[in-house]
């Protein structure tokens, strides 16, 4: 015998929907309050055509596959274990909007949404439109940016040996810290990404890429993201991420960053679009910093913090201590998504 229906739904929906609301702190459906999803359906309906899927059944809505994807890097899940989530988990079903008797996507139909959405460059688009979001509730405050990199681990892990010999660098071309593998002598006899590359920073040294993020100097929330290889120095990628803010729509007054990014080129170009240059000032050759200088480094210091607690939650709560995919766009679609999740869960906290 069919299952009973009220209104459209069975029973047993009826049941998890009571069940649900009696919870009091529900986070996903704090979040579905919180974000206007249908701002999110109008971008995908507008960019992401869909029909029928390869068997000829009617596919699955873009929403509901999106929703899949928030919930996976939400909780830092593969393709199989958001999967058996969905199947098992009321709260999940409910956020994305499946009833107990519809079917679920399978991991290969979540892969090949993933890489649809990144291929049309929708990652990028609903990671703006959340922050606009936000910055609409009042949580972002456009007015000062802290922008700092931090080096993601690639998923390839080698595993052979290899020595490295230093090479001495002046402070004026580098970072103290960081040392382009680039510029060394390197024997490596194993496969590696093609677009992941190795540092080295102190004695220890990494294979990955760098991500250059840009965060409010307010609360911390993710502005701007860009991702090369790890040997790129962040000197290098200030311009960008004051571009891409503007072309966001953001319009930045004061810029924070750390002796990196202290180069003649970065500091005119700050000038050059009326952005109060905060950036900490390093030690020359010869000579000392003044006391005004000192006094801006103490300022820088006390902002740094903002965007340190970032990385740290992204690496320890969203598993971006080591990328799950391969390539730089897919890598940074990983960074943005991920972005986006903490992002959210930020507002959130701020709210309860």
């Amino acid at each position: 015998m069919p299952e009973r229906k009220i209104m459209g739904l069975t029973v047993a929906d009826l049941a998890t929907q009571d069940k649900l609301s009696k919870q009091k702190k529900n986070r996903l459906r704090l979040i579905k309050e919180l974000i206007d999803f249908s701002r999110i359906d109008k971008i995908l309906r507008k960019h992401y055509k869909y029909t029928k899927n390869a068997s000829g059944h009617s596919a699955y809505p873009p929403l509901l596959l999106f929703k899949i994807l928030f919930l996976q890097n939400l909780y830092n899940l593969s393709d199989y274990e958001i999967e058996e989530c969905l199947h098992d988990r009321l709260s999940f079903m409910d956020f994305v909007g499946l009833s107990m008797e519809d079917e679920v996507p399978d991991h290969s139909t979540i892969c090949r949404f993933r890489q649809r959405l990144s291929k049309l460059n929708l990652d990028k688009k609903l990671f703006k439109e959340i922050n606009r979001q936000l910055k609409k509730h009042g949580f972002i405050l456009e007015k000062g940016v802290i922008v700092d990199a931090t080096v993601v681990e690639a998923k390839s892990r080698p595993d052979k040996h290899i020595e490295i010999k230093d090479q001495e660098f002046s402070e004026d071309e580098h970072s103290d810290t960081d040392t382009d593998i680039s510029n060394t002598d390197v024997e490596i006899k194993y496969p590696l990404e093609e677009d992941a590359n190795w540092l080295k920073k102190g004695k220890k040294s990494y294979y990955g890429y760098k991500a250059h993020v840009a965060v409010d100097s307010a609360h911390g929330f993710v502005l701007s993201v860009g991702i090369t290889g790890a040997n790129v120095h962040e000197s290098r990628y200030l311009r960008y991420l004051v571009n891409d803010l503007k072309s966001n729509g953001l319009n930045i007054e004061r810029l924070f960053a750390d002796k990196g990014y202290s180069s003649r080129a970065n500091r005119a170009f700050l000038r050059a679009n009326a952005i109060e240059d905060l950036i900490m000032h390093k030690r020359v050759k010869g000579g000392g910093l003044t006391e005004l200088q000192e006094e801006l480094n103490r300022l820088c210091r006390k902002f740094r913090y903002k965007i340190e607690r970032s990385f740290g939650t992204l690496k320890t709560n969203y598993g971006l201590g080591r990328f799950r995919y391969r390539g730089l766009r897919k890598v940074l679609y990983e960074f943005l998504m991920k972005s986006l999740c903490f992002n959210v869960v930020k507002a959130l906290r701020l709210c309860f």
